[in-house]
């Protein structure tokens, strides 16, 4: 029996790919493409959660073990052409996997069910959705200006240029079109190195370009253990010389320097002692790991972007960690309360300027406030581990695109 027009219609508008402000559409109860009505992810802009991955900060073996396993994959990543590994590329496991072949598989499809529990039924196919992953593995040794030190001079260490998620291997085939996962998020597994950035602005329409000022953004300080998440639409980063970290070295250093502040009033010693039992408890699960590593999780809805791939079975064969569920329980219940931090203009001695690819074309991003405010802002929000919310004056982080890049 031949379909009639009418169900022909209704078939293929149930089938076909749809965009929607940059993700791939959800789905209504009835199974099209939802274009209209609140989108129920993202939920937020921006959030953080301190103690998301408990586990790991109370297990030290597992906790080598697991950066060890980060590090086999990055290493992966990172091989030759001509080398039996892929490239720079990134993983993907599939929504639908019973069984993941390791525990940093079994992670990845933690974070993707946690972030999706509370989307309505048939939001989205598992078939065709899942978690995009990849480690980074970093030095953390913070680059530092002198007097005589020029910003272009200075190492990059754990410098993440800045940057939007999206399936590239789709741009390549539609230029200018950039589709985005729905949630972007980072678990921290180490304390140290460069803070992240994540600003408020999304990837310009095909055909237009990143200018203006940048009123919004956030800044997230490393903690093992912490898990930040966000609009996959967002441009976000790790300017390391303009928001830079600091080493175990330099927190050392710093603890150092509060211990020799002048000594307590009766007062501040009660609310100390009460402060103490946490305080020690954080001393002694301090990790000494020098390296940024990072665990980084696209959530995508509907769509697997096209060059991501599921991690070779040699390198799932040489990692270490157990897969047990109960290892990788995230909690996102609470998140934390975000302070708000200040970033103004200074005409006469602003930071400086960096120039990096987005979309194609050369976009430059003028950091306008002193760069000793902006360290200020970065090593507070490092040294105490918590993200905060950055308020930009107008013209104090300014994006200027220029000319097209070809693609070689």
């Amino acid at each position: 029996m031949v379909p009639s027009d009418d169900e022909q219609k209704q078939s293929s508008s149930s089938n076909d790919f749809v965009i929607r402000n940059g993700f791939p559409a959800l789905r209504d109860s009835k199974g099209k493409p939802l274009i209209e009505g609140k989108e129920p992810i993202p939920q937020s802009q921006f959030l953080s959660f301190s103690l998301a991955l408990a586990e790991i900060k109370n297990n030290p073996e597992l906790c080598n073990t697991l950066l060890d396993d980060c590090t086999t994959v990055f290493t992966a990543r990172q091989m030759e052409d001509s080398a039996a590994y892929s490239t720079g590329c990134t993983y993907f496991v599939p929504a639908i996997t019973k069984k993941p072949r390791c525990a940093l598989e079994a992670l990845a499809l933690e974070i993707f069910r946690q972030h999706t529990r509370s989307l309505p039924e048939g939001s989205f196919v598992p078939e065709q959705s899942g978690a995009e992953w990849w480690t980074l593995v970093l030095d953390a040794a913070p680059p530092k200006l002198n007097d005589t030190e020029d910003v272009d001079d200075v190492e990059d260490h754990d410098e993440v240029g800045m940057h939007f998620d999206a399936d590239y291997g789709l741009e390549d085939q539609a230029p200018g079109l950039l589709l985005h996962p729905r949630v972007a998020t980072i678990t921290y597994l180490s304390n140290y190195g460069a803070p992240t950035l994540i600003l408020d602005q999304r990837s310009p329409p095909p055909n237009e370009k990143l200018n203006g000022d940048i009123r919004k953004g956030w800044l997230s300080g490393p903690m093992l253990g912490k898990h930040v998440a966000f609009d996959g639409r967002l441009l976000h980063g790790a300017p390391a010389t303009f928001f830079r970290g600091i080493s175990p070295q330099e927190f050392q250093l710093m603890s150092n320097d509060d211990e020799r502040k002048p000594a307590p009033t009766k007062r501040q010693k009660t609310k100390e002692k009460e402060a103490e039992s946490s305080k020690k408890e954080k001393t002694e699960n301090e990790a000494t790991d020098p390296r940024r590593v990072t665990f980084l999780v696209n959530i995508w809805l509907n769509h697997c972007p096209l060059d991501a791939e599921l991690l070779e079975d040699v390198v799932a064969k040489q990692l270490k960690t157990p897969t047990n569920k109960e290892l990788w329980k995230i909690s996102l219940e609470t998140p934390d309360n975000l302070e708000t931090r200040l970033v103004g203009v200074d005409v006469e001695d602003p930071a400086g300027e960096e120039e990096t690819v987005i979309c194609n074309h050369t976009v430059t991003l003028f950091y306008n406030e002193k760069m000793e405010k902006q360290h200020e802002i970065s090593i507070e929000v490092t040294k105490e581990r918590k993200s905060y919310e950055l308020d930009f004056s107008v013209g104090a982080l300014r994006l200027e695109t220029g000319d097209l890049v070809n693609d070689e």
